[in-house]
């Protein structure tokens, strides 16, 4: 019995030359969200994966997301940036306190942040109209409803490192890093990451016969 060996390295391929587009998408992202501040944005997601315990990739889509969103609603890339800073750690904590993905532990979070307060039990938290007027106040010395747009994220989000701080899960990601849930996120991404790099010189190539193809 003969074993072609054909199938598995196209679809190696082809799963590569995918990693490598969406690795480039990404890094597209994050240049065009951080623009002249993407050195410092970088440097900073770093940190908090030598926090973490968690590789960069696998941080850098929720990341430049926050910032995005955090834009949107006419915050300065700086400001952005340092919410992301600490909206990240605040992620990497939850997650690995609550045994839930970085990913959905991000969205639930830029939930939070948009107003989407009904999210806040998968947070750990209790954001009534209540809670939310005395954290404004602490902060700003003002209602809630009367802050800024900035204002208000920073304020939801103290909120959730206020709770992770008291829940006992701030610093969980830290302590998890060696757990058997990170170790192979982390291995799961290294593979994504050579795909990568091997679809990074089959893109050159493979996107002028396709735009050929097309044409014809």
């Amino acid at each position: 019995m003969t074993v072609s060996l054909t199938t598995p390295i196209s679809v190696f391929g082809q799963k590569s030359v995918e990693a490598a587009a969406e690795m480039e998408a990404a890094a597209s992202q994050f240049s065009q969200v951080f623009g002249e501040l993407e050195s410092n944005a970088f440097s900073n997601l770093s940190a908090i994966a030598d926090e973490t315990g968690i590789i960069e990739e696998r941080l850098r889509g929720s990341y430049t997301q926050i910032a995005s969103f955090a834009k949107t609603t006419g915050i300065e890339t700086e400001e952005a940036m340092e919410l992301s800073n600490r909206a990240m750690r605040a992620v990497a904590d939850s997650a690995a306190f609550y045994d839930r993905s970085l990913e959905e532990t991000a969205e639930s979070l830029r939930s939070f942040l948009k107003g989407n307060y009904e999210n806040d039990a998968a947070l750990g938290l209790s954001a009534t109209e209540y809670t939310r007027n005395a954290a404004a106040m602490e902060l700003y010395g003002q209602s809630f409803n009367d802050l800024s747009e900035s204002q208000k994220q920073f304020t939801l989000l103290k909120m959730v490192e206020d709770a992770n701080e008291l829940s006992g899960a701030m610093g969980q990601a830290a302590r998890e890093s060696e757990t058997w849930s990170n170790v192979t996120g982390n291995l799961d991404q290294e593979m994504t990451n050579l795909q990568a790099s091997i679809g990074q010189h089959l893109l050159p190539v493979l996107i002028p016969l396709i735009q050929n193809v097309a044409e014809i």
